[in-house]
């Protein structure tokens, strides 16, 4: 049934297209209230440029310090095109990452515009150092936008879900599990980033206390979404698929953990212990990202 209109059958159910040809061409147009379908799909776009503003500065750290150059020199331009893609997504809309219309809410843009006016300067500092014209002082400068970068991260996120959240979508208690979710991934991308500056000199002492305290966070709230924590509205998880996702990122992190633990204990790391950190830490946003899928899967059908 869906041959003649792909791209039509794969937009959200409430969702109304127009079809017409030109020139022999099928055209697919979308109607205004169509932008109020995209909701969950802006929710999780600006939650996921949390981890890309860790994510940008890891892969930077790691290519200039030539630690698994094939694939973190291609995911380092990868990173820096998916937060311009995400950005340009939300203001303006792009079908293909799921945002069917421009935003028009005022809050919205001012937030977009904060994120994208710290973003600036740091897009250019990345692409600097994925060309390999750049030094440690490059990505030590990075590291430093990062925070900003970061912190307006929050608040996008924070603004597109006041905007945008709804209801009779995803339960409010879900949306909790999801967001911790969402921010394991960015956790993840902190521990890598953490262990490569530390382990190159870069920025003295504050990534090893930043490494402390991004493995500790990632541990406590992997362990209450694996077994619930009540007390601060956390369940345990609602569906068998989620607890074995959960295993499986928990798995990657014990593997993760060996050679973290061991530069906190005052070790420097070999190659291949850098290459497992940038391995695992990808590993293990690519696991959280299915569990953010299962969650938001369960909540709309009510697990």
């Amino acid at each position: 049934m869906c041959a003649a209109a792909a791209v039509a059958c794969s937009l959200p159910a409430h969702a109304q297209t127009t079809a017409t040809y030109e020139n022999g061409t099928l055209r697919i147009s979308f109607t205004e209230h169509t932008r109020e379908a995209d909701t969950n799909r802006r929710i999780d776009l600006s939650g996921k440029l949390r981890m890309l503003s860790q994510r940008v500065v890891a892969d930077a750290c790691f290519v200039q310090s030539g630690i698994a150059t094939e694939d973190s020199l291609p995911m380092l331009t990868a990173t820096i095109s998916e937060v311009s893609a995400i950005t340009h997504a939300l203001e303006f809309g792009d079908t293909g990452l799921g945002i069917f219309g421009a935003e028009e809410r005022r809050m919205t843009l001012a937030a977009i515009g904060q994120f994208n006016e710290v973003w600036a300067p740091m897009q250019i500092n990345a692409l600097s150092i994925a060309q390999g014209d750049s030094s440690h002082d490059d990505v030590r400068r990075l590291n430093a936008q990062s925070a900003e970068l970061l912190q307006v991260a929050h608040q996008l996120v924070s603004t597109v879900a006041a905007q945008y959240f709804n209801p009779a979508e995803t339960r409010l208690a879900d949306a909790l599990l999801i967001d911790i979710a969402e921010r394991q991934q960015y956790l993840a991308q902190d521990i890598a980033k953490n262990a490569c500056l530390a382990n190159a000199g870069i920025g003295t002492d504050g990534p090893i206390d930043a490494l402390w305290s991004a493995r500790m966070a990632f541990n406590s709230s992997i362990g209450a979404l694996s077994l619930g924590m009540p007390s601060l509205g956390i369940q345990p998880p609602p569906t068998s698929k989620i607890d074995g996702s959960l295993a499986a990122v928990r798995a990657a992190w014990l593997d993760m953990q060996q050679p973290i633990d061991a530069q906190l204990s005052g070790d420097a790391l070999t190659q291949g212990q850098l290459e497992a950190v940038f391995y695992g830490a990808n590993d293990m946003t690519r696991q959280m990202g299915s569990v953010i899928s299962l969650y938001a899967e369960a909540s709309r059908f009510g697990s």
